[in-house]
Parts: C-alpha cells; sequence; structure tokens
C-alpha cells in the first residue's frame, strides 16, 4: 500500500540502492561508489554527530558544538564529494545514492546572494511528479546555525531557492522527475 507519493520512491523504479558512511574533517570529502547514472541518480544525506559528546543520556547524541551542514554532489558517475563551509572539528554523515529506472534528474550548484527568492530556469517537468532536494554548504562558520533554507518548484520550468541569515550558501540542488 503507498501513501501519498511513497510509490514514486520505491518498488520497481528502483535500479539500485548505495550507501555508507563519510567523516569530514576538512572542507570536503569523497566517498566512491558503483558506477551509475548521473541523470537517473539522487542522493540523500543525513547528519549524523557534530561537535563533542556531551554527559547526556543517550549514547549517540552529540552537542552541535560545531555545526556544519555539507553539500552534497556527484563528481562523475563512480564518485560522490561532501562538501562543508567549514574546517573546525569533524563531522559524520550518512548517504544513499538511489539509481531510478525510470527517472530524469536534473541537478545544480546555485550560490544565493539575498533574502529574497532567485529563480532558477531547468528543462520542464511536471510539478506533480517531481521532487527537489538540496544541500547546503556555508562558507562564514558563524552563519551556519542560522542559515534557513527554503526552496521550491515554482513553475514548469523554474524552481526558486532563497536562505536568509546573512551568509551566502551554495546550495546543491537535485529536480527528479517520474
Amino acid at each position: 500500500m503507498a501513501f501519498g507519493k511513497t510509490n514514486i520512491v520505491c518498488g520497481n523504479n528502483i535500479k539500485s540502492i548505495q550507501d555508507g558512511n563519510v567523516s569530514i574533517s576538512s572542507t570536503y570529502a569523497y566517498a566512491d561508489i558503483s558506477e551509475v547514472d548521473t541523470q537517473k541518480s539522487i542522493i540523500l544525506i543525513q547528519n549524523l554527530k557534530r561537535g563533542a559528546k556531551t554527559s547526556y543520556t543517550h549514547p549517540n547524541y552529540y552537542a552541535p558544538a560545531v555545526y556544519s551542514e555539507a553539500g552534497v554532489f556527484f563528481v562523475n558517475s563512480t564518485r560522490i564529494q561532501f562538501r562543508r563551509g567549514t574546517s573546525v572539528g569533524s563531522a559524520s554523515y550518512n548517504w544513499t545514492v538511489i539509481e531510478y529506472m525510470d527517472a530524469t534528474v536534473q541537478s545544480g550548484e546555485h550560490n544565493s546572494a539575498t533574502d529574497w527568492f532567485e529563480d532558477i530556469t531547468v528543462n520542464q517537468y511536471d510539478i506533480s511528479k517531481s521532487i527537489l532536494l538540496c544541500s547546503l554548504c556555508v562558507s562564514n562558520s558563524s552563519h551556519t546555525r542560522s542559515v534557513v533554507l527554503e526552496h521550491v518548484k515554482k513553475d514548469s520550468n523554474t524552481i526558486s531557492i532563497k536562505s536568509s541569515s546573512g551568509a551566502i550558501p551554495t546550495v546543491y540542488w537535485q529536480l527528479v522527475s517520474f
């Protein structure tokens, strides 16, 4: 049984799934993967542990003493790159690459310099059958905690990205259409 759009991200449309973990102690790191078609693949990322371990009762809880989100993108069909804006401390990330049999992925990088939505022109897509994913990298670590990233599918040829904080993040976006 599928609820909402669940059926478009699972089931018989998936060609392959790869996952792993990467630790970043500088501003970037790489993960090598089995070859995928980058025009039919997306990367999901989850920040695991940030900062120093605290005395909080949960054994995997880490205080966000060094809060640094990472941007993620394909370097080529066998390598992904994780990029942070600061090299202070280290951070661990779980990642998943999903390659679809029947999907089209558009992706890019955008430096969001204002507190207003900025439009990005893309190839035509069906809004009702698409998902927009974004990850970001902020070069000024003093702004990292306060960045608010908003992204929307505006119309069939446009996506819009907005960040607010006074920082200028690099946003890595992926638009997957089914």
